[in-house]
């Protein structure tokens, strides 16, 4: 696990250096935000300048607190998963091989999703925004490695694929995807074959998946 423990160190020392940056950006923005609100409000404003300084001092002031304390908390929410998973040391590997794969529409902004023939009459499904194709992946084998806090939850994710992108067999329309009543969930193993993904996703009405490739 050597490799994912350097990756971890790396991705530890980018959140920490987000954490401690955290702070002098929500000021910049912050101020330069309050700014242009205090010259807008003197422009369409009867009102004196001093009371309109002073009411945009105090508010600016709270407004900018409230965002550094925001932003530092989310950062530090993502520094600490990184390292408890560094004091345990352990992950759970999916390790994947598949002989051919279907591909699914993306319906809205809900990632990518893809269902993996990983055994005759097996199909292995994988979605998630994390999954978009890259220059390898999706693959017909590759594992997902997640690092696992000391709570025993995954603090990352990474895919490390064994082999060039393939292309699937299969794409299938958002319609079908659309209306299935019962889409698989992330890592879910199902049995059924690419061939008859439609049945397997309960689809009643005509098939409208495209053959790809």
């Amino acid at each position: 696990m050597e490799a994912e423990v350097r990756d971890l160190e790396t991705g530890l020392r980018e959140a920490e250096r987000r954490q401690r940056a955290a702070p002098k950006a929500a000021s910049v923005v912050g101020t330069a935000t309050i700014a242009a609100l205090w010259a807008l409000t003197l422009l369409a404003s009867d009102a004196p300048a001093a009371l309109v300084t002073a009411f945009w001092l105090v508010v600016g002031t709270g407004i900018i607190l409230w965002v550094r304390r925001d932003m530092t908390g989310e950062l530090a929410g993502t520094a600490e998963p990184l390292r408890s998973a560094l004091r345990r040391r352990e992950a759970d590997v999916y390790r994947v091989e598949a002989t051919t794969f279907a591909e699914f529409d993306e319906v809205e902004d809900e990632g990518a999703a893809y269902a993996f023939q990983v055994a005759p009459g097996r199909l292995f499904f994988v979605t998630g925004q994390e999954f978009y194709p890259t220059a390898d992946f999706p693959a017909l084998a590759f594992s997902l490695v997640y690092p696992l806090t000391e709570e025993g939850a995954a603090a990352h994710m990474w895919i490390a694929s064994e082999g060039p992108r393939a292309r699937p067999d299969r794409v299938v329309s958002r319609e079908v995807k659309l209306a299935s009543t019962d889409f698989p969930e992330h890592l879910e193993v199902r049995a059924g074959t690419i061939e008859d993904i439609e049945r397997v996703l309960g689809w009643s009405g005509d098939a409208e998946a495209e053959g790809s490739g």
